[in-house]
Order: C-alpha cells, then structure tokens, then sequence
C-alpha cells in the first residue's frame, strides 16, 4: 500500500488486473522457450518481475527474475522446465488469493436477491456522466458506488465503461454510459 500513497481502491485495482493479465503467463514463457524464442521470454519475465516487484509481490517477483536471468544467459544445459514449475507455484497461489478476495468482496458487498434501485443507478451514471464530461478523475469514485448493482444487467457495460475510467479515457467512457442511460430511458418509457 506504501507504493500507492496507501489508496487501497487504487491497490486492489492493480491486484485484480495482475490476476486477469498475467493467470496464464507461465504458459505465454514456455511457449517462447519451446519456439527457442528466448528473447520473448525473457521480455515476458521482465515485465512480470517488474510488475511483481511493485505490487511487492516478491516470491513471483524472485521467480520471475530467476526465469529472466536464466534465459538471459542462454547457456546450454539450463532446466527452463524446472524454473517454469518454480514459477507456476510461486504465480498460482498468488492469482488464487486475489481471484479468491475478489469473488468474497462481491458475495459480501451484494446481498442474494437484492431488489435494484434503479432510480439511485441512473443518478450515479448522471453524475459520472458530467464528471466526464469535466474530464474529472471522480468519476472513478461513482464507479465504484455502481459495482454495488451487481444483477443490474449491465455487467458487460460496467466493466468497459471501468475499464475507459482506469485508463483515463473519458471520451470513450461516455459511449457505454450513453448505452445504459438509454437503456434506461427507454425502460421508463415503457411502464
């Protein structure tokens, strides 16, 4: 949390897309070691050992340098197998335990059969609406009030309209937030 000025939002984020990106990386490193592409796996390796080491991740961050100094070395004789296996059992119960943290966040921040107010969801996307609009970083914040609305049926539209927010594309963001917003709209005509 240190290295993130203690925004546990922001550490959390970083976790949950280190698990998403890098799950199956020991695989993406053997095939480049079996296609005699060492230059790619170690390219791999770097990149996750850098990763790994500033979310002080250090059993993968140690594998990873291991794995990287090794195929640095290109020298007959190496067991690429053996450091690969070191690897998995270094990266897997790390990927567990986030995937694990995150699936317990949602059960408990999302009741069973929780009834969808969608009155307080469609102020919310407003709200982020103009923040966006005002190319204004708080709009992460109303982001994350919307995760609550899990069963909202915009799950797909929620995680790209996240995924513009994180990478500070505002203008991209407006584009699924419009999609819900007439969703909505359209509902309300309806009844």
């Amino acid at each position: 949390l240190q290295r993130v000025n203690g925004n546990k939002h922001l550490y959390r984020q970083l976790l949950t897309d280190f698990a998403k990106k890098y799950s199956d990386v020991t695989e993406e490193i053997r095939t480049a070691i079996l296609q005699n592409d060492l230059s790619e796996a170690k390219k791999i390796a770097h990149t996750l050992k850098g990763v790994a080491g500033n979310l002080s991740i250090d059993s993968v961050h140690s594998s990873a340098h291991e794995l990287e100094a090794a195929t640095n070395e290109r020298q007959r004789g190496i067991n690429y197998e053996q450091l690969l296996s070191n690897f998995d059992q270094a990266l897997k119960p790390v990927v567990e335990s986030i995937k694990s943290s995150i699936k317990e966040s949602v059960e408990t921040t999302t009741p069973q059969n929780a009834k969808i107010d969608f009155e307080k969801f469609k102020s919310i996307l407003i709200t982020i609406e103009e923040l966006l609009k005002a190319n204004n970083s708080d709009a992460e914040n109303y982001l994350n009030e919307l995760k609550n609305f899990k069963g909202s049926g915009f799950d797909e539209q929620l995680q790209q309209l996240e995924e513009f927010i994180n990478n500070f594309d505002y203008e991209n963001a407006q584009k699924p937030l419009q999609h819900m917003m007439e969703a909505l709209n359209s509902q309300e005509n309806k009844i």
